[in-house]
This record gives structure tokens, C-alpha cells and sequence, in this order.
């Protein structure tokens, strides 16, 4: 009884297919962070990145939705080995993932694209063509006061403008603390 209690209480937080986390558990964590994220003053930051699979519904239709599951897996595990073990990644619905970073320095930024774009472009088709991805990346600044809604919508047009700009890409958005009208 006790396990398959656990077992339950397990299968509630993540996404039966890829393992990650499901939407309602990183939506707790996103709402943690960025509480977390107004009281601190510090030369750290935090990263929401909201990524989509290019070409997802024609992969599909090309190879069949069983190639597309292997994808959505094999493009799950990417993100794994791609980021640290105090992130957070989840399967946001569909093809699209939602990767929150804590405690994220300025100046690594371009590390982390990097990595996450050589670890993506591991992830073959049957043809042996990489599966790409396009994001949205906004980088909320110590010390910032933002709601959850906000900054998931402000990923999200960023990820449909780097859909717009050719897809394979990151597009970001920097979101600022206004110290003086916390003052105010």
C-alpha cells in the first residue's frame, strides 16, 4: 500500500513519457524561485527558457508518432545531461519544455547556450538530419519583483519571435530590478 502510494504521488509530478517534470510541479517550483528571486541582491540571476521542437508536427507526420515519441525522449534526456542537477526541466506540453536555472551568473549565459545547442544538435531523425529547437530565454535580474504569468508570456513571445526569425535559435529577453520604485 505504502508504494503504490509513492508510486502515485510519483506519477502526479512528472510527465509519463519523458520522465521530466510535469507542468503543475514546475509551475510550484517557477512561483518559489521568483519569490526567492525579489529579496536578493546578489551577482546572480535567474533563467526561464521555454524551448520548442522545430518541425515537431512534421516530423510526425514523416516518420510516425512513434519516431516522434523517441524524440520527445531523446530530446528530454539532452536537456538532462545539458544542465546542472539544481535545475529544473519539464515537459511544458506537446513539444515544449520549460527549463528553469537558478542562481545563474551574467557572464555565463553564452555557456549555457552553447552547450545546450551542440547537446540538441546530438538528436537525430531517421535520416540522420539533427532535430533542432528554438527558445525563449528571459534572464530575471536579482532583486526583480515578476509574477509567473508574466515571465512565462514574456518566454513565450520570445519563443515565437525565434520561431519567426528562422527557428534554431534563442531569442532572449532581460528583465531588470527597478530599485527606485522599491523605494518609492
Amino acid at each position: 500500500m505504502f508504494q503504490k502510494k509513492i508510486n502515485i504521488e510519483e506519477n502526479a509530478k512528472y510527465d509519463f513519457l519523458t520522465g521530466l517534470l510535469n507542468r503543475r510541479s514546475i509551475e510550484k517550483i517557477l512561483k518559489y524561485e521568483l519569490n526567492e528571486l525579489k529579496d536578493k541582491y546578489n551577482d546572480t540571476n535567474l533563467i526561464i527558457m521555454l524551448g520548442d521542437i522545430d518541425n515537431f508536427k512534421q516530423i510526425n507526420d514523416t516518420y510516425g508518432h512513434s519516431v516522434g515519441d523517441e524524440i520527445l525522449k531523446n530530446i528530454a534526456k539532452a536537456l538532462k545531461d545539458t544542465f546542472r542537477e539544481n535545475d529544473h526541466i519539464c515537459r511544458w506540453g506537446g513539444e515544449e519544455f520549460l527549463v528553469i536555472l537558478p542562481e545563474v551568473k551574467t557572464e555565463d549565459v553564452k555557456k549555457v547556450e552553447t552547450r545546450l545547442g551542440t547537446r540538441i544538435a546530438q538528436v537525430k531523425l531517421p535520416d540522420k538530419s539533427s532535430v533542432t529547437m528554438t527558445f525563449g530565454l528571459v534572464l530575471c535580474a536579482s532583486g526583480i519583483s515578476i509574477d509567473m504569468d508574466t515571465v512565462i508570456n514574456i518566454a513565450d513571445k520570445k519563443l515565437y519571435e525565434g520561431k519567426k526569425n528562422g527557428k534554431d535559435r534563442i531569442e532572449y529577453e532581460i528583465m531588470k530590478a527597478n530599485k527606485d520604485k522599491d523605494n518609492a
